[in-house]
């Protein structure tokens, strides 16, 4: 049956046999936007970019993951005080979570906002370990040689060297 969304309603057409993951559903509710914020429906040619990637992306972290680098986190900055989001890390934690099972070797990174979220976190599952690391990355503004340095040194460290796949969770 289709999925009725503020992002409209899709129906694949092709019967799913019993088992098989509807990811075309998934994917749909993945891109709902009930505060119109407009991110995750963005469209060209009336199609929504990226959709029918959530199989292929899946499968592939399933069988080929080794190491991987979680980013998470986005500053709200004009919160009182400034604060982290409050969806990306907990997803970030829990796809962690299960890479970590799998022997998979993950990266948590966040700014200095987002850290003490995956930390908490990391702390209440017992993911800190040397297969499971929490990085903080700079928030300097502007300053793109500072960031390029960072960048240059995360990638230089033993748990990242090799990554298999960087994933981005907001």
């Amino acid at each position: 049956e289709p999925i009725d969304e503020t992002c409209g309603t899709f129906d694949t057409g092709r019967p799913r046999s019993a088992g098989t993951p509807p990811w075309a559903d998934w994917e749909v509710i993945i891109r709902r936007d009930r505060i119109g914020r407009g991110v995750a429906t963005f469209r060209r040619d009336d199609a929504w970019l990226g959709f029918g990637e959530l199989e292929w992306a899946a499968v592939a972290l399933s069988k080929s993951a080794r190491r991987v680098a979680i980013v998470t986190g986005f500053c709200i900055a004009d919160a009182e005080p400034p604060a982290a989001e409050t969806d990306g890390p907990p997803g970030a934690l829990f796809l962690a979570r299960v890479l970590v099972s799998l022997g998979v070797e993950v990266s948590l990174v966040s700014d200095f906002y987002g850290v003490p979220l995956l930390k908490a976190g990391a702390e209440l599952w017992h993911l800190i370990s040397p297969r499971c690391q929490i990085v903080e990355m700079p928030m300097e503004r502007g300053d793109i040689a500072a960031i390029d340095s960072w960048v240059d040194g995360f990638l230089d460290r033993e748990i990242v060297r090799g990554l298999t796949h960087a994933i981005a969770i907001e």
